[in-house]
């Protein structure tokens, strides 16, 4: 275990506690850890506990994270422990080891600010909100931070939260995965994340279009060719008017007339489609990425999720951004859960929607062969929580911060509660969360003083003080 300078720590730990308080407070009980550790000789880590593999539950098993990284072995804990004598150990009881979350919409560089006070669910398309349309309440929209201590606090917040891969532009090195288009060290996936596929103002672009489109040939999305073979993820229909329509039917008729090898596409949004949309959607293998408190938040409403999964579509979740979306995934899944108490015989289970959080977003961003579930080969993106519920599934999308064990990124441990981050290099104790946090702090050039000055008025790491509400009319 790496020790940094003590009154760094201090300081850190003490602003922390101040300017981001935990809410609900939680009091970790060192002598009630779950898990046992123990250094081992050798390069690999075994870790044990009930597992949720794709399509089963393996009840007292065990995994094994190799030097680069990936899960090379899985098991009985009773077979694998004889086989793997010198590898750290990590043995939890009644704990699981699950996928991290796939937050597959974010905004990072945006995502430190609270809502706007004036936010409510008075929109028709986001141009009214952003000012380019309209006599309605313009919002504020945060100013895109380039600063690494406010990009570093927003991801350790998702973190946090179980999030091990993220899509969004602002990545820092050493935390979660990233998925982006830009090359930075931080972005370890590759997708095009289009936020205004139609220009910054859609309505004016489109509005010599009439709804919903008809046979009228419509201007395509933008995108680029060099682009060309990774995944398309735009921004489209987030709204319920006219244009939000014809920015779906665009993107519709954009993949049906592409030619040449089929890149993998998902839609963002798309609140006001149609069902015919919606259908087209699902045939044409779109996964879509639902932000559901973001949408009631801003428009009083979201997509057609029931008729979406009647047709075999793809659901996945992201959190928008803090200015009105969820602060963490497991928010997220909250509000998610309140929406699908409207719809009936499509309701979804908690198996369903760990699910769409985890290896769904990875479809969803095209990285189901390197991350998102648990198998040989994929990078070892963990979380491990206590079992808090019988339902293993339950427990992993509720879990709280008390809940949460370790969170492991590409095999190596970021965040893990007493008893495991200390047999772990670069581990310290943060004492206002009751975690260690496994951060090379210098590595990405954020002195621990520069975190804490920078994010005294930004979203906390835990808690909803001002999130956005999702109400469900």
């Amino acid at each position: 275990m790496r020790v940094l300078n003590l009154s760094l720590l201090v300081a850190f730990f003490s602003a922390a506690a101040c300017s981001a308080p935990v809410e609900p407070k939680q009091v970790v009980n060192k002598e009630s850890q779950l898990c046992v550790t123990e250094k081992g000789t050798s390069d690999k880590i075994l870790i044990a506990a009930h597992l949720l593999l794709p399509s089963s539950i393996l009840n007292d098993g065990a995994l094994v994270i190799d030097a680069t990284g990936k899960i090379s072995d899985l098991g009985k804990l009773a077979q694998l422990q004889s086989h793997y004598q010198n590898a750290t150990k990590v043995i939890c009881k009644n704990s699981i080891v699950s996928p991290g979350f796939v937050n597959a919409h974010e905004h990072p560089s945006y995502s430190y600010a609270f809502p706007d006070k004036d936010l409510a669910p008075i929109y028709v398309h986001r141009d009214e909100w952003r000012g380019k349309i309209g006599s309605k309440e313009r919002l504020t929209i945060p100013k895109p931070s380039k600063n690494k201590a406010v990009l570093a606090w927003v991801e350790l917040r998702h973190l946090l939260g179980g999030t091990t891969v993220m899509a969004g532009s602002g990545a820092v090195p050493g935390l979660l995965k990233n998925v982006a288009h830009r090359n930075s060290p931080g972005n370890v996936y590759k997708a095009e994340m289009k936020t205004f596929p139609f220009t910054p103002n859609a309505s004016q672009f489109l509005s010599r279009y009439s709804c919903p489109g008809g046979n009228t040939e419509l201007p395509a999305p933008s995108t680029s060719t060099s682009y060309s073979g990774i995944p398309y993820v735009p921004h489209v229909g987030e709204g319920t008017n006219c244009v939000a329509r014809l920015e779906t039917e665009a993107f519709l008729d954009h993949i049906e007339g592409a030619e040449g090898a089929r890149r993998t596409y998902s839609a963002i949004h798309v609140v006001g489609a149609t069902k015919k949309q919606i259908k087209r959607l699902a045939e044409n293998d779109v996964s879509l990425i639902w932000s559901p408190r973001s949408n009631l938040a801003l428009y009083g409403e979201t997509a057609n999720i029931p008729e979406f999964l009647a047709h075999g579509g793809i659901l996945a979740l992201g959190t928008d951004w803090s200015s009105s979306g969820s602060y963490n995934m497991v928010e997220e899944i909250a509000c998610a859960k309140q929406v699908a108490q409207t719809f009936g015989e499509q309701s979804l289970s908690a198996r369903d929607f760990w699910e769409v959080a985890t290896r769904n977003g990875a479809i969803a961003l095209g990285v189901q062969n390197s991350t998102g579930s648990i198998q040989k080969g994929l990078s070892a993106d963990l979380v491990i929580v206590r079992a808090s519920f019988s339902s293993h599934y339950r427990s992993v999308i509720e879990a709280t911060p008390d809940d949460v064990i370790a969170v492991f990124v590409e095999g190596k441990p970021k965040i893990a509660a007493y008893g495991v981050g200390q047999q772990f290099d670069d581990c310290v104790e943060f004492a206002a969360i009751g975690k260690y946090v496994c951060l090379d702090i210098e590595a990405f050039e954020v002195g621990l003083q520069d975190m804490i000055k920078k994010n005294k008025r930004n979203v906390p790491l835990y808690g909803t003080r001002r999130q956005a509400s999702c109400v469900v009319s």
